[in-house]
C-alpha cells in the first residue's frame, strides 16, 4: 500500500497559513470614505472599526430590521440593496424606498434611543457589517465628528421621509437649526398639540 507523504512546513510558514485562513477580507476603504459618516477618518481607524464589526449576509427577501423592535445596532451595507418600509399604526405603508450599497442604516434608533422606525428587508442578496451600540459609542468618543454627522444625518432623514417624522412621543414638523453638538427641531406636543423645541444631542 503506497504511503502518503505529508508536506512539512516551518513555524513561520504555519503562522502565515493560519493568518491567511483567519484574515477577513480587506475593507473597501475607498467606498467607506465616500460615505459622509466616515469622511476624514484615517484608514487605520476605518480598519479598526471594521475589525470589531460583525460580517453578516442576507438573502433576497430576508428581514434585517423590523419596525418597532428595540434593537439599536448600526449597519454598513457593503453590497446589494435594501428596501426600507414605514407603516402607520394601522399597518398601512406610508413610505418605501430602495437603497443601494454603500450606505449606512439603523442609525435612527441608535441616536434617538427609540424603537426601530422602519422595517428593512434585503431587496437583493446583501453583505453587511454590523456594530452594536457600545462599539459605535466608542467610535463616537474617539472621533466626535462622526457623532455630530450621524445626528445631522438622522435630522435630514426626519425631514425627507414622510413616514419617519416621530421621535418618541413627539411629531417632528421642522428643523430650527443645528450647531456643533446638537440639532434643534420643531415638534408638536402629543396631547396639547403645542409646538416645542426638541434638541437632539450628537452623543459625542
Amino acid at each position: 500500500m503506497p504511503s502518503t507523504q505529508i508536506p512539512e512546513f516551518s513555524a513561520e510558514e504555519c503562522k502565515s497559513l493560519s493568518d491567511t485562513q483567519h484574515q477577513r477580507p480587506p475593507i473597501r476603504e475607498e467606498a467607506w470614505q465616500s460615505l459622509p459618516l466616515f469622511v476624514g477618518m484615517p484608514g487605520s481607524a476605518l480598519t479598526r472599526f471594521e475589525e470589531v464589526m460583525t460580517a453578516q449576509s442576507y438573502g433576497a427577501g430576508e428581514q434585517i430590521i423590523k419596525q418597532a423592535d428595540t434593537s439599536d445596532d448600526l449597519f454598513v451595507l457593503e453590497s446589494g440593496s435594501i428596501r426600507v418600509t414605514v407603516q402607520d399604526e394601522s399597518g398601512d405603508g406610508v413610505f418605501e424606498r430602495i437603497i443601494t450599497a454603500p450606505t449606512v442604516f439603523g442609525e435612527m434608533a441608535l441616536v434617538t434611543n427609540e424603537p426601530r422606525s422602519a422595517s428593512i428587508v434585503a431587496e437583493t442578496a446583501c453583505g453587511c457589517l454590523r456594530a452594536d451600540k457600545k462599539t459605535v459609542q466608542e467610535l463616537f468618543t474617539k472621533y466626535p465628528g462622526t457623532a455630530v454627522f450621524l445626528t445631522r444625518m438622522v435630522g435630514e432623514r426626519l425631514m425627507e421621509n414622510e413616514g419617519i417624522r416621530r421621535v418618541g412621543k413627539y411629531e417632528v414638523i421642522g428643523r430650527l437649526g443645528s450647531g456643533g453638538v446638537a440639532t434643534v427641531f420643531e415638534a408638536l406636543h402629543p396631547t396639547l398639540g403645542t409646538p416645542v423645541a426638541l434638541k437632539m444631542l450628537s452623543h459625542a
